[in-house]
């Protein structure tokens, strides 16, 4: 059962779904380089989108997905998400 997301989401709500053996380890100074670049492929994007659905109810397509190419932008989608979609039901 997922939780609901509660304040706001972070990048290391971000690095704690993101555990790549191979990855740069996600920081302030890195997140806005791709994620490809830092060693997360594709499937670790996917990855995180079952994370967020399994840990919070969040729900983000796979197109919406491959349109968010840094840590950053995945993780500022995640709180526009919650700031318009208090009720976690959000399918985009």
């Amino acid at each position: 059962m997922s939780e609901p997301v509660t304040g706001v989401f972070t990048l290391e709500d971000l690095r704690s779904m993101l555990r790549v053996d191979d990855a740069d380890e996600l920081t302030e100074s890195n997140a806005d380089e791709e994620f490809e670049s830092l060693g997360y492929d594709s499937l670790a994007k996917y990855e995180l989108v079952s994370q967020l659905v399994r840990q919070h109810g969040i729900r983000i397509s796979d197109k919406t997905m491959e349109h968010l190419r840094t840590p950053r932008q995945a993780v500022d989608y995640v709180n526009a998400l919650m700031a318009t979609s208090p009720d976690n039901a959000v399918r985009s």
